[in-house]
């Protein structure tokens, strides 16, 4: 399960699997081969999820044979046997399974079957199953496409926030990069204090690279378990294995370059330290009793670890050295004044 801390990819079957539960199989060895941390399906029954006559949706048009939503939904429809299946083949090759769960009256059918839930963008404000899922008492993943700040805050009413996920998403498939908005990450982080995951619908590797300097660790990518497959709906927006495997190496090297917030010097610093810093040296000839003045300080190359502070070097002002000090000494830490 997910932390937050660490790179978390889900690969995203949803109906890339074309109707065809050979490859609904194969898609999660495939997935977790390229690195995927989990894959996710669709739980539905096609009767509760869309009108009889409702056309198919833009981007699904150009590859898809049916005319209606509802033809289509029907014929990717998994069955609870499938979904048992599909579980216990994740759990044989140790990859969390998860679901986006359509249908309130399924919820609790469903629930001991996955790791987490998943809702859509546009079931974000369907409170009969936000409902249904608060009561599993297990987390979620909700994505927020489609709404405004008002409509999520709503939501989030109805779910558990101690087990909330918000997922910034673009509605639109597939995205273009300059259309993602990845700005929203940070505005719903601070008004909602929920961690924040991406639903990336592009088909680059941008938008998810940046997200990471925006703390984003859980990331989810349409994932096309087999490229034979290309009359899919989601075609354009999917990843075949390679480039899933490309995509997680990609994050990974741009993870390490992001790497952590600065609380003392990095490791590969400590050795230019003594070359690049300063510490404090005699600019004359001074003979005991003298009276430091700031003429008779110089602030150069190398550093000492035993030399004075230079953050200090006031404090030398108007001192009396107790002995001779020779031009271009170090002044010491211990120096002795008075």
């Amino acid at each position: 399960m997910y932390n937050h801390k660490k790179l978390y990819l889900i690969a995203e079957v949803g109906g890339n699997h074309n109707g065809n539960f050979s490859i609904a199989k194969k898609a999660i060895i495939e997935a977790k081969k390229a690195g995927a941390d989990c894959v996710k399906f669709q739980y539905y029954s096609a009767e509760n999820l869309v009108h009889p006559k409702m056309k198919t949706m833009s981007h699904v048009r150009k590859n898809s044979k049916e005319k209606t939503q509802f033809e289509r939904f029907k014929r990717l429809e998994l069955t609870f046997n499938n979904i048992k299946e599909l579980k216990n083949i994740c759990k044989n090759n140790k990859i969390d399974f998860c679901l986006s769960v359509f249908d309130h009256n399924q919820v609790n059918i469903i629930k001991n079957k996955l790791s987490f839930f998943k809702i859509a963008s546009g079931d974000n404000n369907y409170i009969p199953l936000l409902e249904e899922i608060k009561k599993t008492n297990k987390h979620v993943i909700m994505s927020t496409g489609l709404s405004d700040l008002n409509l999520l805050k709503n939501s989030i009413k109805y779910l558990n926030k101690k087990k909330l996920t918000l997922m910034h998403c673009i509605s639109s498939y597939p995205t273009p990069s300059s259309e993602y908005n990845l700005q929203s990450i940070d505005v719903m982080k601070k008004m909602f204090n929920l961690p924040i995951a991406l639903s990336d619908h592009s088909k680059s590797s941008e938008c998810a690279i940046l997200s990471l300097s925006m703390g984003v660790r859980l990331i989810e990518k349409h994932f096309l378990p087999d490229t034979k497959e290309t009359s899919v709906g989601d075609y354009d927006l999917s990843l075949s294995p390679n480039e899933f495997n490309q995509f997680r190496n990609d994050l990974e090297k741009n993870i390490e370059i992001i790497g952590k917030k600065r609380k003392t010097i990095f490791l590969p610093e400590k050795k230019f330290k003594k070359t690049l810093r300063r510490s404090i040296y005699f600019s004359n000839n001074l003979v005991k009793n003298s009276i430091i003045t700031f003429k008779d300080l110089k602030f150069i190359r190398p550093y000492s670890n035993n030399g004075f502070k230079i953050e200090n070097y006031k404090k030398l002002i108007g001192k009396k050295i107790k002995k001779t000090y020779k031009k271009d000494s170090l002044v010491l830490k211990n120096i002795n004044v008075k």
